[in-house]
């Protein structure tokens, strides 16, 4: 009797529902409990360092706050979506609210994506212009290129850019100029001239868009005037906005043939499928990726509402960011205008 009681403890103790409980196969276990827990402790905190931590602080409450959103196929997506989608193009833009830090970190990390996919990258700059800044420039100063930036164009408070220009130096990528001078602007905002030609090719800027997506830009730079613009001062802006964009797409086209595959850094209209760079990137027959980092507003809760176009996607991307500033912009132009009354008196 006591010998089968023995042997039934022994029974019971090495075996339950199948599973040995040997000495080794308790400490097998433990171990295993261990690692999981481990393992669910670093994804926890992997997670936490992933999440944005945002330096702009208006509306951080919104629902679309650190969504991206896929224009196309309108849904949102992971970054892994992003990632392989940037694989099958040539030339990538990043559009921006130029205040805002959260877009160039944001521009940043994507560009340092980019680069990773790439045999060569390079920087194109919409603050930047090509009568200053006429070749390729690589740095490995930080603080060398931050003075030349300065001296460069120093009303586009360069500070806000570190982390892009400091991704530049740490892998030594060249940054080129896209933009025209202000002068050139205006020359072109007056004169019949409607085109564009470096290295043998011809971008054209005068009636390029549809009308309704010239109407769209129409809006646009009127909004961006707060509405305070004579109709008189319109069809010049309207210009000057289409020969950037076409001497954007130029720079763009003119890094890819010496063998980079080119970001453009700018302002979001700028990469407007619509009516931006994309629509001169037509001629050189580039395959094109838009991207925009856009400031969620209040009264706009779906990601559909940020695209002006009804036929076609603004953008192939939106990242959508908190807003960086309080003062309404219109407030502000305000105050700038009055400014400049009083300084002509």
């Amino acid at each position: 009797m006591k010998i089968g009681l023995m042997r039934l403890r022994d029974k019971l103790r090495n075996k339950c529902y199948g599973v040995n409980f040997t000495s080794g196969a308790v400490i097998s276990l433990l171990l295993s409990s261990f690692f999981v827990s481990f393992i669910s402790l670093l994804t926890v905190a992997s997670s936490a360092q992933s999440a944005p931590v945002w330096q702009s602080t208006e509306d951080l409450a919104h629902p679309l706050v650190g969504k991206i959103y896929d224009s196309k196929h309108k849904q949102f997506v992971s970054q892994y979506a992003v990632d392989s989608a940037m694989k099958e193009v040539d030339i990538l833009l990043l559009g921006e609210t130029h205040s805002n830090v959260d877009h160039h970190r944001g521009q940043a990390k994507l560009l340092a994506r980019w680069q990773r996919q790439q045999a060569e990258t390079a920087i194109v700059f919409e603050m930047l212009t090509l009568e200053r800044w006429q070749q390729p420039e690589r740095w490995s100063d930080r603080r060398l290129l931050s003075e030349r930036l300065q001296q460069h164009a120093k009303e586009w408070g360069w500070p806000i850019y570190t982390p892009i220009t400091d991704f530049a130096v740490i892998k030594q990528l060249p940054i080129l100029a896209a933009n025209l001078s202000h002068q050139q602007l205006r020359d072109y905002a007056k004169n019949e001239h409607c085109s564009l030609q470096r290295e043998g090719l011809v971008l054209a800027f005068c009636d390029v868009l549809k009308p309704e997506s010239r109407h769209r830009l129409e809006t646009l730079i009127d909004r961006s005037h707060c509405g305070m613009l004579q109709s008189k001062h319109l069809p010049p802006l309207l210009k000057m906005q289409a020969a950037k964009d076409a001497s954007f797409a130029l720079s763009l086209w003119q890094a890819h043939k010496a063998g980079s595959a080119p970001v453009l850094i700018s302002g979001s209209v700028h990469v407007r499928k619509d009516i931006g760079v994309p629509v001169y990137l037509l001629k050189t027959g580039h395959s094109v990726m838009s991207i925009a980092f856009l400031e969620v507003d209040p009264e706009l809760v779906h990601a559909a509402d940020y695209e002006l176009s009804e036929d076609d996607s603004s953008y192939d991307f939106i990242y959508f960011t908190p807003g960086s500033r309080s003062l309404d912009p219109c407030v502000e132009f305000k105050q700038q205008l009055e400014k400049m009354r009083h300084e002509r008196r």
